[in-house]
């Protein structure tokens, strides 16, 4: 007896284990594009910055990527779909001074965002995809 019950436990514990992992389902929505492009500010290339594209309708997929020596590149399986999007950028440079980090207690690098809010959080840009836009600048000043 308990053997059996050792073996259903086991069984249980290798079933719930292969079910969790794998690959998700393909993604079955709307074409995503791949997009790419240079992101300056004030003519200084954005380093270590990021980009993201809301959609103005809800039923399309925001995207974003990371901004590395003012470019950045979005794969189509992570891309924006046809349609209208607000567009933000941010960028934290380091301020020259440290502050403890509040949850390891080490000193760190002290940042602030150096991109004004009209491109951010109040963001005044949007641009269309229509899937031949492959790239896109963006040159805020």
């Amino acid at each position: 007896m308990v053997r059996m019950l050792t073996t259903i436990a086991c069984s249980l514990v290798l079933l719930t284990l292969l079910g969790c992992g794998g690959n998700p389902p393909p993604y079955t929505g709307e074409t995503r594009f791949p997009i790419k492009g240079k992101v300056t500010f004030q003519g200084e290339p954005v380093n270590s910055g990021t980009i993201a594209l809301i959609p103005e309708v809800p039923t399309q997929n925001p995207c974003g990527g990371e901004i590395v020596n003012g470019e950045y590149s979005i794969p189509d399986v992570k891309g924006p779909n046809k349609g209208s999007y607000q567009v933000q950028v941010f960028w934290y440079k380091p301020t020259g001074k440290k502050i403890k980090d509040a949850d390891t207690g080490e000193e760190i690098d002290e940042v602030e965002q150096v991109i004004p809010a009209k491109f951010n959080g109040a963001t005044e840009i949007s641009t269309t995809i229509d899937g031949a836009n492959e790239a896109l600048n963006f040159d805020l000043q």
